[in-house]
């Protein structure tokens, strides 16, 4: 199954352009030897997607996923938020950016669950 294949309905939902991913996509990690519902290949998947909604270098949340060596789970995500004493507009602009991490953690740990993968929050607890 190739990257456009299994994440074609995210991207849709999330209205990223095929051309927009796979250009991301080119320079992350992936083993091209093997399936994209390989663990490390999906981890680098859903990172290249969350970057592009949520691109570190301008969202005050984001979520992150790694591959994880545990026995109860293949995948982990950590979410994240700045920390800083600030007005109204940052509020406003944390709260947006919260909603997509939000948004993107449904859809991705959705999406690992339909592909056979256990999910962790590094904060705890499987999905």
């Amino acid at each position: 199954m190739s990257l456009i294949e299994t994440f074609g309905d995210e991207l849709s939902v999330l209205k990223i352009a095929t051309s927009d991913f796979l250009s991301a996509a080119q320079s992350r990690p992936f083993n091209l030897g093997a399936p994209v519902t390989m663990k490390g290949n999906f981890v680098e998947a859903c990172n290249v997607i969350c970057e592009l909604v949520v691109p570190r270098w301008a969202s005050w949340a984001r979520i992150s996923f790694s591959a994880c060596h545990r026995e109860d789970a293949e995948v982990e995500f950590a979410c994240q938020a700045t920390s800083t004493l600030a007005g109204r507009s940052y509020i406003e602009a944390l709260s947006a950016d919260a909603a997509k991490v939000l948004l993107l953690h449904d859809l991705l740990v959705g999406k690992a669950g339909r592909l056979g993968l256990k999910v962790r929050d590094v904060q705890g607890g499987v999905s």
